[in-house]
């Protein structure tokens, strides 16, 4: 755990803009680290740190990276494609032929550029 404050201000407030971007509950965040409810809210108020255990297990739940919770890039996906597949089941099926058309448009752009 942190024992600085400046970085647990960091990692609580990006921990907080990732819930309410997503609309999660704390209690259901809390539930899927394995920590209470009251633990996560004094982890977004940074007045505690998070173990690296905690955090590994965050990132493995949202998809986002350490570099993102940790301030260190404003990006906040990390490598794999679990946020991307997370956002890709919540469009309605009649709208994914479009959407299948705009990704092979972007692949054939980016493979002309390569």
């Amino acid at each position: 755990m942190s024992s600085n404050p400046e970085l647990n201000r960091t990692v609580g407030n990006q921990i907080r803009l990732m819930r309410q971007s997503r609309t999660i509950t704390r209690e259901m965040l809390a539930e899927q680290l394995g920590v209470s409810a009251r633990f996560l809210a004094d982890v977004e108020d940074g007045k505690v740190g998070i173990s690296l255990a905690t955090l590994n297990r965050l990132c493995q739940a949202t998809g986002y990276s350490a570099d993102y919770y940790l301030g260190l890039t404003r990006e906040s996906y990390n490598t794999q494609p679990s946020e991307l597949i997370h956002k890709i089941k919540q469009i309605p099926s009649p709208y994914l032929p479009y959407l299948n058309g705009i990704m092979e448009e972007y692949l054939k752009t980016i493979q002309h550029k390569q």
